[in-house]
């Protein structure tokens, strides 16, 4: 069977194209611009996704399951998860008072929001319950974790965003959206109407809280509360009609020059007309610079003319702050990376819709604080990927899906954001690979490399291969690297993701690449699994992570940040337990750091028999000072010293299943142990 790729290929044209011929009927003409405007509307920013928590998945995998009851399976028994947790959403909350993770997990089942925060072990930590309103049709938790930020007790707090229903108003006019702070035991403190929410310390380390909701009739409404009985004390209006058909993020918080600031972005008038989809001319986009207290520190106003020719059924919105932001730069606004003056430089794009082909594409400038042109990026760029790694002395790169002309990508193209410059193209095709938009760079001795996936397969001697390419900073073929799948696959996907491809994060026992993919697979009773590989080539396989298991099939995969956010040390499994449910499992990073029995003869530990149905056990040639047990949803059911060499742990009363054992020796060390009861 011939190998089929999820990659979206770089040819691809649009195929919906609607028709504004002169003899068309009125009603046809209004349907159409219908269509249009709903189309634009869903394009603009969802502030329902503001303040939203990391959301641990390296690439979504398609959910293919048939309902078949399977078994997880991993290749390698040498590499078992530490621990696992079941929930619908789960991630890490930022805790605003020291700035490090908290992982957290939650699950809405009837009029229950169910959330749990765990430890770096994935030890749970708080448990609690929030009542939800029957008429709730979206529940989720917020990126905020704190301790006494709202109240002096030793409860933790969370927010809760919540769209629900007034039984007493029917229809859309009686849609409630909020954010409800909650406590660690399940009350609700205060409840705040808006779409998003945010805890802050201000520059002079006051407590602040504001919230962004989007009113039907005023526009966007950001308020500011009293922390002692939540009542509005300051409210900054953003009018309706200034909102309309604008790509950028309304309202947001930005560092600039050490010091954090409220900014909001519209257009200066009214954009166009929604009856007949025209657009007013001599208008602008203004971002506002707003202290605390809703004071404006400045106003600057920049140029939305349209830089492309093709007549009035052309529209070109105003983007802003969707640009690359990292850990450490910000490129929407600055003072200092564009040029050396004290100015501040704005990154602004153009988002540009072509009614009559139905093709879309943006552009980007870059202008000075009185809105000078800098820098324009006039392509057709039709995608972006802001994931390509960074490399220390080496400009900030994203990289861009290209068209010719709107309507299809026919160049992949790598662009230095500091320096404002293409480093580099591909066509694409190149020679006879057709190139995919799954790409980035990694270090290569004093410089560095371009990976690419490529959209076809390998073939060789009966068997079939995934292909990623390396090429040079000059575009030359340095080297085919090329993946074992079976010959039946359905699928195969190369995850090349920046936190995937730092060095030495699967291994230190060797410096080669070790790259992660997904093949889809179909198996003997016709239904289709998910299986993860990492691997430095085809003959090379570290782990191999199989969906036809009891767990049910694996749905999503990602690299988790250790609390204090530098590190990434654990590797996630999301296995499909339910409808509305996940398993997650984890993994130490790099692999080799969890051990099981058969590492006894190399470092003198060892728990048996395992399984077991009574007795374990322990032996180890340093002093073993405890074990802790733990099940797989993160709950402790053994607990007891040990302090000696060979101890021996009744686990009769443990309900059969499998645990997770963590046993303390004397030198410090951890030894970590999957553990079945029977």
């Amino acid at each position: 069977m011939k190998l089929k790729l999820s990659f979206t290929v770089l040819l691809v044209s649009f195929i919906s194209v609607f028709s504004f011929a002169q003899n068309k009927q009125e009603i046809d003409k209004t349907i159409q611009l219908n269509k249009v405007a709903s189309k634009l509307e869903a394009k603009q920013y969802d502030m329902t996704k503001a303040n939203r928590p990391e959301q641990i998945h390296i690439n979504p995998i398609a959910n293919n399951s048939t309902g078949v009851n399977y078994s997880t399976r991993n290749n390698d028994e040498d590499i078992i998860a530490f621990a696992r947790i079941e929930g619908e959403q789960w991630g890490t909350l930022n805790n605003i008072e020291d700035n490090n993770l908290v992982y957290f997990s939650s699950e809405w089942i009837g009029n229950n929001l169910e959330v749990k925060t765990y430890d770096e072990e994935f030890n749970t930590e708080e448990s609690f319950v929030v009542a939800i309103p029957e008429s709730a049709n979206r529940v989720e938790v917020l990126n905020h974790y704190s301790s006494n930020f709202f109240t002096n007790d030793s409860s933790k707090e969370l927010m809760v965003y919540v769209h629900y229903f007034d039984d007493e108003i029917p229809g859309a006019a009686g849609q409630i959206s909020e954010v409800w702070v909650v406590e660690s035991n399940g009350d609700i403190i205060a409840k705040l109407e808006g779409n998003a929410a945010w805890a802050k310390f201000d520059n002079q380390n006051n407590k602040r809280l504001y919230s962004y909701f989007l009113d039907a009739y005023e526009g966007g409404v950001i308020s500011e509360y009293d922390l002692v009985d939540f009542d509005t004390i300051n409210t900054y209006t953003i009018d309706e009609d200034v909102l309309n058909y604008f790509m950028g993020i309304p309202f947001d918080f930005m560092n600039i020059d050490n010091e954090e600031y409220l900014i909001v972005s519209h257009y200066e008038s009214e954009f166009m007309d929604n009856a007949t989809m025209e657009v007013y001319p001599d208008n602008h986009l203004i971002v506002k610079i707003l202290d605390y207290d809703f004071d404006e520190v400045k106003s600057m106003s920049f140029d939305i003319d349209s830089n492309f020719d093709s007549g009035p059924f052309l529209i070109p919105m105003a983007e802003f702050g969707t640009f690359f932001a990292g850990k450490d730069k910000n490129f929407n606004i600055s003072s200092d990376i564009f040029n050396s003056d004290t100015d501040l430089e704005v990154v602004y794009g153009i988002y540009y819709y072509d009614m009559m082909a139905d093709s879309e594409w943006s552009t980007f400038i870059v202008a000075n604080e009185d809105g000078d042109i800098i820098h324009e990026l006039n392509e057709y760029i039709l995608g972006i990927n802001w994931d390509i790694l960074s490399i220390d002395g080496e400009d900030t790169q994203i990289g861009l899906l290209l068209s010719d002309d709107g309507f299809e990508a026919t160049q992949l193209g790598f662009f230095d954001v500091e320096s404002w410059e293409m480093a580099a193209t591909f066509d694409a095709m190149q020679g006879d690979d057709l190139l995919s938009d799954k790409f980035n760079r990694i270090p290569h001795e004093d410089t560095y490399h371009y990976l690419i996936g490529i959209a076809s397969p390998d073939e060789e001697n009966g068997n079939t291969y995934g292909v990623v390419n390396e090429y040079t900073i000059g575009g030359d073929l340095h080297k085919r690297h090329q993946f074992y799948v079976p010959n039946d696959v359905e699928l195969f996907e190369p995850l090349l993701n920046s936190n995937v491809l730092t060095p030495n994060i699967f291994t230190t026992e060797s410096d080669d690449l070790y790259f992660m993919y997904v093949y889809l697979e179909k198996i003997e009773d016709n239904s289709i699994i998910n299986n993860i590989v990492i691997a430095s080539d085809a003959e090379n396989i570290l782990a191999e992570f199989r969906g036809d298991g009891e767990d049910g099939n694996i749905v999503g995969a990602g690299l988790v940040l250790g609390v204090d956010g530098d590190i990434y040390d654990k590797l996630s499994l999301q296995y499909e337990a339910n409808l509305n449910s996940l398993y997650i499992d984890f993994y130490k990073l790099p692999f080799g750091e969890t051990l099981g029995v058969e590492d006894f003869e190399n470092i003198s530990f060892a728990i048996y028999p395992n399984p077991s149905s009574n007795i374990i056990n322990v032996e180890a040639n340093v002093l073993a000072k405890e074990i802790k047990v733990y099940d797989m949803a993160g709950n402790l059911v053994v607990n007891q010293p040990l302090n000696d060499f060979q101890s021996t742990i009744n686990i009769s009363n443990v309900t059969n299943g499998v645990y997770i054992a963590h046993v303390t020796l004397e030198d410090g060390s951890t030894q970590i142990v999957k553990l079945i009861k029977n």
